[in-house]
């Protein structure tokens, strides 16, 4: 009943703020993956370049191994990451469609009380007519 009554009084600047606290919260989503993201390739460069130092001519022959294991590595890392952004970008989705659907629901009752409204005004202006001879509404 309560987010109803919300519902109700909302209008286009509350609808604005709504907006900017998702999409502030989007941003802040990006800045969190975009550190992890640079973290993670200094790690690998730091890692990179240690392992430079300790391979030996006879290491050089599991290079190619090492890399497509890497590549493994950061295609789940990829993957996780994606599947963990694509969670929380549901979860915002579904929380918007609601609002919009109790938003949606608060309009067609609007139009239907309106209606019931006017379809009242109409009975009692016959009534009044046939009762008093005229309207008696100021």
């Amino acid at each position: 009943m309560f987010l109803l009554v919300v519902v109700l009084f909302m209008t286009p600047h509350d609808l604005k703020q709504i907006g900017n606290v998702i999409d502030k919260k989007f941003d802040e989503q990006d800045k969190k993956f975009d550190e992890q993201d640079q973290k993670f390739d200094k790690r690998f460069e730091e890692q990179g370049k240690e392992f430079d130092k300790k391979l030996d001519d006879r290491d050089q022959k599991l290079l190619p191994l090492m890399s497509k294991l890497m590549d493994v590595k950061l295609e789940n890392y990829d993957r996780r990451l994606d599947d963990k952004l694509f969670k929380w970008k549901s979860e915002v989705i579904d929380a918007v469609d609601a609002l919009a659907s109790e938003m949606k629901d608060s309009q067609d009752f609007r139009l239907i009380t309106t209606n019931q409204i006017a379809e009242n005004w109409e009975r009692t202006d016959r009534l009044e007519k046939k009762v008093f001879g005229a309207v008696m509404t100021a």
